[in-house]
């Protein structure tokens, strides 16, 4: 931010009723702070039901506007330089998941082979033990 900038907001906390005024201005102007300031404070003065219509809103004074702008605290979006910290963490999830969709089917695929290795050698076993003279196919029953 490269303006000067003036916050009005009221707040019950603790049972106590809370009027916050604070401004802010980037080095070497400090003068257009307090005026923002001031500005904002007297405009809730002036205004039909002063600084009591603030609850769940704030008043923002900025050196461009005759009028400060009044924002409820809920229609407040987050800035994109704040949604964009919570990006990495979808594509590391993302990337979490693709890894254990791969360690599955590498898995899958090994206790498939490891089954067929097993059913050859069963077999192999099952042959060895007939008698000579026997051609009947050996019935296995590993699946």
């Amino acid at each position: 931010m490269d303006a000067p900038v003036a916050v009005l907001e009221a707040f019950a906390r603790n049972s106590c009723n809370v009027l916050m005024l604070a401004a802010w201005s980037p080095t070497g102007q400090e003068a257009g702070q307090v005026d923002l300031a001031l500005q904002v404070a007297r405009y809730s003065v002036d205004s039909e039901f002063g600084w009591s219509a603030l609850y769940g809103s704030m008043l923002v004074g900025l050196p461009d506007r005759v009028e400060p702008v009044q924002l409820g605290t809920k229609d407040v979006v987050p800035q994109d330089e704040i949604k964009e910290e919570y990006r990495p963490y979808g594509l590391w999830f993302a990337i979490g998941l693709i890894a254990l969709a791969i360690v599955g089917l590498v898995g899958a695929l090994i206790r498939r082979r490891r089954l067929r290795k097993i059913r050859r050698y069963v077999e192999a076993e099952l042959r060895a033990q007939e008698p000579e003279g026997s051609s009947s196919e050996p019935e296995s029953n590993i699946e």
